[in-house]
C-alpha cells in the first residue's frame, strides 16, 4: 500500500492546494490517533473500559482506509500501522485487481473524535432552542444547515457508486452437513443469505439455545445444551452454563450477571452463539448530584454490548473465539461469501455529560477484541452530510463483518458506525439495508463487498414499515411496502375536540440510488399493513382492521406497480411464505366477523393466477369463554415448522384453561399435512397438564430424517413424521 500512498501524496504537492487531511495540523492529529497506548492524549482519563491505541484493535474501516495484516479474533500478536483516510471522491481501486472497484460512500467519515464532537455541540444548540421553543410557542419546527458537514471538515463530493458483482455461493452451514441425515433449516428471506435462530440441527446434533425469554418463569437460565438425535432417540444432553463459561474467560471484560442469549448460527465447524450484557452501574454520577438528575439520568449509567462467542460443534462445544461490540442487538446476517455481519445500536452520552471531545468513551461506540477494548476510529464512523440532527446525543448503527470462511477460525474484517441510522434490517447478498422512522422511513443502503461495509446511497418514503419482509430487493430495484398515517385536524375536529387519523398503504419501487421510480397507494385505506410476501416481480401484501385483505401487486413494470387482486377473509395473515408454486401459506390471528381475534389458523392461498386469489384451505384453532389460547408465532415467524418438502407445517399453541376448579397451562406443537385444498391434522406434541404457568413452553420445531422434534427450554419431544406416534422425551 506505500506505494498507493506514495501517489496520493506526490499528486497532493503538485496541486495548487494542499488537501485539508494533509495539512501540518490534520498530520499531527491523525499520528497522534494512531500512535501507541501511553502516547494517546486524546483518551479521557477518566474512563477505564477503553484500552488506548490500535493494538490488537486495528481493522479495515471504510473503503479508504487499510492495514497490512488481519489475524484471528484471540491473535494478539499482530501489530498496528498508519492509517490513511481517502477522499471519498475518488473512486477506489484494488491495487492487485485494478479492474475491481470498491463501492464509494455518499456520507463522508468523519476526521477526528473532535469534529464528532463540534456537530453534536451544534445539534444539541438547536435541540436546546427548540426545546425553549416548544415550551414557549408551541413547538415550532427548527431547520438543519445543509452544510453542517462542510463547515466542519470542507467540502467532499460525492463519487461514483460502484455496483456490486455477485459473490461467489459458499456452501453455508457446516462443511460436512451433506453426509448427514435430511434437515430442516431456518427460512431465510434471501437465498443465501442466513439467518441467525435459537434452535439449529446440523442433522446429527440439535443445538438449543435458552435465556430468560424462553425458559422457566422468571428464571434467567443462559444455556447451550447440545443434544445427540439418532433415529427420534435422544443421548445425554450437554448443557454449557454460558454464565460460568464467560467468568473463566479472559477473553469476557465484564461480569455476566446480565447476561441474555439471543440467537445462534452453526457454521463451517463452529457454533456463533449472539448474546447482550447490559451494565446498569456502568457510568456513575459524580459526587453531590442531587436524586432528581441521578434519576433524569440513568439511562447514561447503563452501558450494552453484544457478543458473538463461537464454540466448537459437536459433543462438549469448547469456547475458541470472542468478540462483542457496543449497543443493543439489532440482527445478523451471514451473507453467500462466508462473512458475518453484527448490527447494534447504541448513542453517545448527552452532550453535557462528555464535557470535552477528550472523553472519546463517552462521545463513540466502542468494541472489544480479545479482552482489548478499543473505541471506533474517526475513519471509521460515516456521518449525514446535512450534520446530526437536531438532538442531545449522536445515534450510531454499529456494523461488523466477520470472516468465517476458514473451518473453525473467526477473523474480525471490519467495523464501521452510521451515525444517525437505524431501524429495521433487510439484507439481500450484496446489500444490507437500514430503515427509519414513523412519518418518513428514513433508508440507508450499505454496499457489503467481502466484508467490507460502505453506506453507499440514502433516501426516503412515506410511513412506516413493519418489518423486514415488508423489503426486497429484487433486478436492481428496492421495494418497500409502508403504513402512513395522517392526523385529522379539521375545524370540527376543533369544535368537537375530537381527533382522528387517516390510514393509508403505499408501495415504492426505488432504484439503487434510493430515487423513486414507481409508487402505488391507496390500498387498505383505515387498515395497517400485517404481512408483506415479495416473490421475483409480484408482492403480496395483507392489511387488515376487521378482515384479512390479501392484495396481489404486479411489479414488473417498476415504474408502473399495479394491483391486479384483493381477497378478503376473517382474521388476518402475520406471516407468509412460499408453499410451492401457486400456493402461498400464510399464518396469523383468527377473527370473528367484528374482528375480534379468538385464536391463530392456517390459511392457504392458490396464488398461481394473481388476477383472481383464491382461499383453499384453512385450519383455525379457537377458544372458548373459559379458556385462552395465543401462539408465539404471531410474532416469532421463526416458530413455524414450513417444511413442503415433507408435506408439512406446524405452529405452536399455549393454552389456559379452567378445570375441575383448577386453572390449568398446557403447550403443544401442532403438525399438519396439506393435500387436496385443505389441512389435515397430524398430531400433536405436548407437554401435559401444568399448575405452573410458562414453564417450559414448545417454542420451536424441526425434522431429521423420518422424524419431528418438538423443543422448549427444558423438554425435547420426538415423534415419528408419519404417524405422530411419541418416540422419546428428553427432560433437563
Amino acid at each position: 500500500m506505500s506505494g498507493y500512498n506514495d501517489d496520493k501524496i506526490k499528486k497532493a504537492l503538485e496541486s495548487n492546494e494542499v488537501p485539508d487531511e494533509l495539512s501540518p495540523e490534520n498530520i499531527k492529529l491523525m499520528l497522534d490517533q494512531k500512535a501507541p497506548k501511553k502516547k494517546r492524549e486524546k483518551i479521557s482519563r477518566k474512563t477505564t473500559r477503553m484500552i488506548a491505541g490500535t493494538v490488537a484493535c486495528a481493522v479495515i474501516c471504510g473503503s479508504g482506509v487499510y492495514i497490512a495484516e488481519q489475524g484471528n479474533l484471540f491473535n494478539t500478536e499482530k501489530d498496528s500501522v498508519g492509517l490513511l483516510v481517502e477522499d471519498y471522491s475518488e473512486n477506489v481501486t484494488d491495487k492487485k485487481n485494478p479492474e475491481t472497484s470498491k463501492a464509494i460512500s455518499v456520507m463522508p467519515c468523519a476526521r477526528s473524535y473532535e469534529m464528532l464532537y463540534n456537530m453534536l455541540g451544534d445539534a444539541n444548540e438547536k435541540y436546546e432552542d427548540s426545546r425553549k421553543d416548544y415550551f414557549f410557542y408551541g413547538g415550532d419546527d427548527m431547520v438543519m444547515e445543509e452544510s453542517a458537514v462542510e463547515n466542519a471538515m470542507g467540502t467532499i463530493t460525492d463519487g461514483e457508486i460502484a455496483t456490486n458483482a455477485p459473490s461467489a455461493i459458499n456452501p453455508g452451514n457446516d462443511a460436512t452437513a451433506t453426509d448427514r441425515t435430511e434437515h430442516s433449516d431456518t427460512y431465510n428471506q434471501e437465498e443465501g443469505v442466513l439467518e441467525a435462530d435459537i434452535v439449529k440441527t446440523d442433522g446429527e446434533f440439535i443445538y438449543y439455545l435458552s435465556s430468560g425469554s424462553y425458559g422457566k418463569y422468571f428464571e434467567n437460565i443462559n444455556s447451550l445444551c447440545t443434544v445427540r438425535a439418532e433415529n427420534g432417540v435422544f443421548a445425554e444432553p450437554d448443557i454449557v452454563d454460558l454464565k460460568d463459561v464467560f467468568k473463566n474467560a479472559t477473553a469476557y471484560t465484564r461480569e455476566p450477571d446480565t447476561l441474555s442469549v439471543l440467537d445462534m448460527y452453526l457454521y463451517n465447524d463452529l457454533i456463533a452463539v449472539i448474546g447482550s450484557n447490559t451494565d446498569y452501574s456502568y457510568y456513575t454520577c459524580d459526587e453531590g448530584e442531587n436524586s432528581e438528575m441521578l434519576y433524569g439520568h440513568a439511562y447514561n449509567r447503563s452501558y450494552s454490548e453484544t457478543f458473538v462467542a463461537f464454540f466448537t460443534q459437536g459433543d462438549n462445544p469448547q469456547l475458541v473465539d470472542f468478540y462483542s461490540q457496543e449497543g443493543y442487538y439489532s440482527d445478523v446476517r451471514i451473507s453467500p461469501d462466508g462473512f458475518m455481519y453484527l448490527v447494534t445500536e447504541t448513542s453517545s452520552q448527552d452532550y453535557d455529560i462528555i464535557e470535552d471531545e477528550e472523553n472519546i468513551n463517552a462521545l463513540v461506540p466502542s468494541y472489544t477484541n480479545d479482552g482489548d477494548t478499543c473505541c471506533i476510529e474517526p475513519a471509521c464512523i460515516f456521518v449525514p452530510e446535512e450534520g446530526i440532527p437536531e438532538s442531545n446525543r449522536i445515534f450510531y448503527t454499529v456494523i461488523s463483518s466477520i470472516n468465517l470462511n476458514t473451518p473453525a477460525v473467526a477473523e474480525l474484517s471490519q467495523i464501521t458506525s452510521v451515525a444517525s441510522a437505524s431501524g429495521n434490517i433487510y439484507c439481500s447478498a450484496n446489500n444490507l439495508y437500514l430503515a427509519s422512522g414513523y412519518e418518513k422511513t428514513e433508508i440507508t443502503r450499505v454496499a457489503l463487498d467481502s466484508g467490507s461495509i460502505t453506506p453507499v446511497a440514502t433516501g426516503s418514503v412515506n410511513g412506516y414499515t413493519k418489518d423486514q419482509f415488508s423489503m426486497s430487493e429484487y433486478n436492481g430495484y428496492f421495494r418497500i411496502v409502508t403504513t402512513v398515517n395522517t392526523w385529522r385536524d379539521s375545524l370540527w375536529d376543533q369544535i368537537t375536540g375530537e381527533t382522528g387519523r387517516d390510514i393509508n398503504n403505499h408501495l415504492y419501487v426505488l432504484d439503487m440510488s434510493l430515487n423513486q421510480v414507481g409508487h402505488i397507494t391507496d390500498f387498505g385505506i383505515d387498515e395497517t399493513v400485517k404481512s408483506v410476501s415479495f416473490s421475483g416481480d409480484m408482492a403480496y401484501v395483507v392489511t387488515y382492521r376487521q378482515t384479512d385483505p390479501l392484495y396481489s401487486i404486479d411489479l414488473s413494470a417498476p415504474a408502473q406497480p399495479v394491483i391486479l387482486d384483493e381477497l378478503k377473509i376473517l382474521g388476518y395473515s402475520s406471516y407468509m411464505q412460499n408453499w410451492s408454486d401457486g400456493l402461498l401459506v400464510g399464518f396469523g390471528p383468527d377473527a370473528d366477523e367484528n374482528g375480534r381475534e379468538n385464536g391463530v389458523k392456517l390459511v392457504m392461498f392458490d396464488n398461481s393466477d394473481p388476477d383472481n386469489l383464491n382461499e383453499v384451505g384453512i385450519y383455525s384453532v379457537n377458544y372458548n369463554d373459559d379458556e385462552w389460547l395465543y401462539s408465539i408465532a404471531v410474532w416469532e415467524r421463526k416458530a413455524l415448522l414450513i417444511a413442503p418438502e415433507k408435506n408439512l407445517v406446524g405452529f405452536p399453541v399455549d393454552m389456559e384453561y379452567y378445570e375441575n376448579d383448577t386453572w390449568y397451562d398446557e403447550s403443544k406443537y401442532m403438525f399438519f399435512s396439506y393435500d387436496n385444498g385443505e389441512f389435515t391434522l397430524k398430531g400433536e406434541l405436548s407437554t401435559g397438564q401444568s399448575t405452573e404457568y410458562g414453564k417450559g413452553n414448545l417454542n420451536r420445531a424441526l425434522y431429521i430424517g423420518d422424524y419431528v422434534y418438538a423443543l422448549s427450554a427444558n423438554k425435547f419431544i420426538s415423534a415419528d413424521i408419519e404417524t405422530m406416534t411419541v418416540k422419546d422425551t428428553l427432560e433437563f
